[in-house]
């Protein structure tokens, strides 16, 4: 369960980057490959949260799914929830839990499960987000732009690109 929950979040945060970067060769280069830079889960997250497609909580969350994750992909032998670090790993996960009685809210499965599906519901239609605040290629010669800018050239660079 834990390798197949996070790769669908990292799924979901390879469509938000796609979505979000610009149309170029580049930017198919720095996903598509598994030798690309945004290959990786991690490099995921860490792009999603450095160009603010993630926020703080969603990439402390995944980084913790991510760990848990490390921990099942590369044990030698059988490992389960009931593994001391496992445990508290998911201990850590903050994800909002249900107040009605009844939920194994000390379980480090059930804990797993509740924060995977919280953040893969708050993901899932970020790229549609991403897309409204997508990168376009801009043309940065000289005849656009004056040297140095001022405070109010902000308008003026995205004006003068699109």
């Amino acid at each position: 369960m834990p390798l197949v929950a996070t790769a669908l979040i990292d799924e979901l945060l390879r469509e938000t980057l796609q979505a979000f970067l610009c149309e170029c060769s580049s930017s198919a280069k720095l996903i598509a490959n598994g030798n690309a830079a945004l290959a990786t889960f991690s490099s995921r997250a860490e792009a999603c949260r450095a160009l603010a497609l993630i926020d703080d909580f969603e990439y402390s969350e995944i980084n913790l799914l991510r760990k848990i994750r490390n921990e099942f992909a590369h044990a030698r032998h059988g490992i389960s929830f009931t593994q001391s670090k496992v445990r508290g790993l998911c201990s850590s996960l903050e994800s909002p839990i249900p107040d009605e009685p009844g939920w194994p809210v000390n379980d480090a499965r059930f804990r797993f499960t509740n924060a995977s599906l919280h953040i893969v519901l708050r993901l899932y239609p970020r790229k549609d987000w991403a897309l409204l605040a997508k990168r376009k290629v801009k043309d940065w010669g000289a005849d656009n732009y004056r040297f140095p800018p001022s405070a109010g050239d902000a308008t003026d660079v995205t004006d003068a690109a699109d």
